[in-house]
């Protein structure tokens, strides 16, 4: 779902996993509300229930986050937190060797590593709206309180790699891009 303002910004918003470790049975797809369908999730400023059914998303519920159905049947999971309007706090990358990665960002960006942001107070428990990053991840900014990218171990055990998509009458190896879901 493409939601665009009269001006030339615009913010993409797509279905991501309520988790940051990668599921067992993980297969990239588009086809459930619970499970990873290799997009983003985000928490966002200005964006409020009447602009996504006023881009004809439809809204399923509404309960902690809104899952919507966008406009070309894309399942969308947006995070509701508890101040009126979260800011976006991070993106979350998945890397083959954390280390190197870290590396790559303090020495040539100029990140550090800074405290694990929270949308919520933390609790003794793992919250599905607030998830705690899996073992070995690395969180990393500028400063405390800026947007940041938490680096993720990759799971020792891939899986497999099949896009169940159709293109027309053909299946395809490969996921449908964000083109063709708003050209059709």
């Amino acid at each position: 779902m493409h939601v665009a303002s009269k001006s030339a910004a615009g913010t993409l918003v797509a279905y991501g996993p309520t988790q940051l470790d990668q599921p067992r049975d993980f297969v990239p797809g588009i086809s459930s509300f619970d499970e990873d369908g290799a997009h983003f999730g985000f928490a966002m400023p200005f964006i409020r229930a009447s602009k996504l059914i006023g881009y004809g998303g439809t809204i399923v519920e509404a309960y902690g986050n809104v899952n919507v159905i966008a406009p070309g049947g894309i399942p969308v999971r947006l995070l509701v937190g508890d101040e009126v309007r979260d800011r976006s706090m991070y993106v979350a990358l998945r890397v083959q060797d954390v280390a190197r990665a870290e590396q790559f960002y303090t020495a040539t960006l100029g990140f550090h590593r800074a405290t694990y942001p929270r949308a919520r107070p933390p609790t003794d428990y793992d919250s599905p709206f607030d998830p705690n990053p899996p073992p070995g991840s690395v969180f990393l900014a500028y400063c405390d309180d800026t947007f940041g990218l938490l680096l993720l171990p990759n799971s020792p055990d891939p899986p497999p790699r099949s896009f169940p998509f159709n293109r027309g009458s053909r299946k395809t190896a490969s996921p449908p891009d964000v083109g063709d879901i708003y050209a059709a």
